[in-house]
């Protein structure tokens, strides 16, 4: 799991800011990149500069900064090395910035065609399910610019690389030793605060704690785990009474008839009288505990191989990540 695009804002407190900001312009090299009409002040590698009200906009890829690239692994150790690097750069302390966006992202490497995965991935509450490109599934919030993707890594860097005149061979090359490679991202484009469930801004410096990153993790999971997926039609033989029975029912009713058909049944039954709000409310909940319940029934092939690689992925960096950064923290304390 890496972080890949975040987004800061820097408030530099010049007293001079136009005088120091063209000092900054002509400190770093001249790359002409991106739209014309929409340009930025000055690129460092990827990475993005503009201004607002007088404080520094900094948006891209942390990983493709300090690796080259958003493929080989950038763990949560490599942050605060980073951040530094890019203050160096500017010459401004960047760890006393606040992040507005953060997308966190794990490349995957599956058995089988990634597109072959969506289809059992089939819905999350409070999120738009979109299938615009063959490619990519999309889990889009209904309010907010909250995302959580699944794409095909490997072709989007060989289509990104198709037609251009200079190809970027590295990435090419480190995409070629996968047969697959399945890429999940939570995209947090804005409202980190609310996102987190605070009221504070969230500092930069922040990403150097071991606490954060682990919080950010168990978001990133929660949301994974809270999408339903397609289960197989059958009674599983750990199935036990009548609550497992229905439960399994109402796994069937969902998977066979979508959510809409249900929200609409339970829309007439709260029209003519049948049944109150509150009745209508404590059914729906049934019916999504069935839905994530994950007991007594067997998930599609594919699903099982995924759910297994994500745990196996969270153990690896709870092991080699999260206590190394809490190592780190210790040495640059003493």
């Amino acid at each position: 799991m890496m972080i890949c695009t975040i987004k800061i804002e820097y408030d530099p407190q010049w007293a001079n800011f136009k005088l120091e900001l063209r000092k900054l312009i002509e400190k770093l090299p001249k790359i002409k990149k991106g739209n014309p009409n929409d340009a930025p002040l000055f690129w460092i590698k990827n990475l993005r500069v503009t201004t607002r009200n007088k404080k520094l906009m900094i948006e891209g890829s942390l990983a493709k900064y300090f690796n080259g690239n958003n493929i080989e692994p950038f763990s949560w150790t490599d942050v605060r090395t980073a951040i530094n690097k890019l203050s160096r750069e500017m010459g401004l302390p960047l760890e006393e910035g606040i992040l507005r966006r953060i997308d966190i992202g794990v490349n995957l490497s599956v058995d089988r065609d990634v597109i072959e995965y969506f289809e059992e991935m089939i819905h999350l509450h409070h999120y738009y399910r979109i299938r615009k490109y063959k490619t990519t599934l999309r889990f889009e919030n209904n309010s907010h610019k909250f995302n959580f993707c699944f794409y095909d890594k490997k072709k989007l860097v060989l289509n990104e690389n198709r037609n251009k005149e200079k190809k970027n061979y590295d990435d090419i090359e480190l995409v070629s030793e996968f047969e697959n490679l399945m890429r999940i991202e939570l995209q947090i484009e804005e409202r980190l605060p609310l996102f987190l469930e605070r009221e504070e801004p969230v500092k930069v410096s922040e990403l150097f704690s071991r606490d954060f990153c682990k919080e950010l993790m168990k978001k990133w999971l929660r949301l994974y785990r809270r999408i339903q997926k397609r289960g197989i039609s059958l009674f599983p033989l750990g199935t036990k009474g009548l609550y497992d029975y229905e439960s399994l029912i109402k796994r069937e009713f969902i998977e066979t008839h979508g959510w809409e058909v249900l929200d609409y049944r339970l829309n007439q039954l709260v029209k003519q009288g049948s049944i109150d709000a509150k009745m209508k409310c404590q059914k729906r909940k049934q019916y999504t505990r069935a839905m994530l319940d994950k007991r007594p029934f067997i998930y599609q092939e594919h699903t099982n191989e995924l759910n297994r690689k994500v745990n196996l992925m969270l153990f690896d960096i709870i092991v080699n990540q999260l206590f190394k950064m809490s190592e780190t923290a210790q040495k640059l304390v003493k």
